[in-house]
């Protein structure tokens, strides 16, 4: 059986990786360097997880990161210290965790997916639906393809490709500082995190927006040789994308909302980047087949994906290769039946 993965980020390549191991036929479609996994902090705190069948699984992460690196090679994936900001006597303490460098990772990939047999479709999907064998999916390169099944797994692009999909998935504009050099008076193998994310404060609010809003939440962590500071989330009213934000005025929003950290930081020299992110409202990942759309599977909307996504791979692609059970697995981790 062929199965169609449309997303080369960190979703669609996990999940990748687990349908091939299983023996399907996998074809990824990646439509460009430019989505949320590139810009992503990568932090991996199991300990940190909740205390939900999801967050049991979670807590593993740490040790299913070190998994993939032993069958598949260096993918980014380091121990390391975290600091928490404003969090009193404990952000005093250098706590254990784990991230996976997107720079690393991305560049990886490529070779990895290659040596495990995915055929990579290097395109953006325009359109799908439903085909003589399955779904049709129509390419920006001209071309099309079929497949008896298709994964949404392209973050931002899900609900354009098939706007049925549940209402709990979302879209917020998510921007970063890459700075030019790594700055002075931190440690590179400790990252800088917010105690409390607001962002997922504003993702929660998400359905009862009436106008857009956009939080600023402080950090640092390495990014290659240099770093990534900060994180602008900007959520908008409904379900739809929208025009990408003034870059200008996120990038001094931005830097305006890390002067009270680090004036140092809100000052330094970088370039601003930013990406449309999928997350669901009430935190629980858009994850198993799509309802009323035979062959048609979702696996998007993580909140917390580098240690979401390496958890619930394996139990999406044992529910796509029919293994018994699997897709009952997959509704309780997620509280969706």
């Amino acid at each position: 059986m062929t199965v169609a993965v449309i997303g080369g980020g960190l979703a669609g390549s996990l999940l990748a990786l687990e349908l091939i191991a299983r023996g399907l036929e996998v074809q990824l479609i990646d439509g460009g360097p430019d989505g949320a996994t590139a810009l992503s902090y990568g932090a991996v705190a199991g300990w940190a997880a909740p205390p939900t069948p999801l967050g049991r699984r979670m807590r593993r992460s740490p040790q299913l990161w070190r998994e993939l690196q032993q069958r598949h090679g260096a993918l980014g994936w380091e121990r390391c210290w975290l600091r928490l900001n404003r969090a009193g006597w404990l952000g005093r303490l250098p706590l254990p965790c784990g991230q996976v460098q997107a720079r690393p990772f991305l560049e990886a990939l490529p070779g990895v997916l290659q040596r495990q047999g995915v055929r990579c479709v290097q395109a953006a999907v325009e359109a799908l639906a439903p085909g003589a064998q399955g779904w049709r999916l129509r390419l920006s390169d001209g071309s099309a393809l079929e497949a008896p099944v298709v994964v949404l797994a392209a973050g931002a692009a899900c609900r354009r490709l098939w706007p049925p999909l549940d209402g709990r998935l979302r879209i917020s504009w998510a921007g970063v500082l890459e700075l030019d050099a790594w700055p002075g008076g931190y440690r590179r193998r400790q990252l800088r995190l917010p105690a409390r994310f607001e962002r997922l404060a504003l993702e929660r609010r998400a359905p009862q927006l009436e106008q857009e809003q956009w939080v600023v939440d402080p950090g640092l962590v390495p990014w290659g040789t240099t770093a990534l500071v900060g994180q602008i989330s900007l959520v908008r009213p409904g379900l739809e994308l929208g025009d990408p934000p003034n870059p200008e005025r996120m990038e001094q929003r931005l830097r305006q909302g890390l002067e009270a950290w680090d004036p140092a930081l809100a000052r330094a020299a970088g370039r601003y980047r930013q990406a449309p992110v999928a997350f669901c409202a009430d935190g629980r990942p858009l994850v198993g087949a799509v309802p009323e759309a035979a062959g048609l599977w979702q696996f998007t909307g993580f909140s917390a994906a580098f240690a979401q996504v390496p958890a619930l791979a394996p139990v999406q692609a044992a529910a796509i290769a029919g293994r018994p059970g699997a897709l009952e697995d997959l509704a309780r981790l997620t509280g969706c039946g």
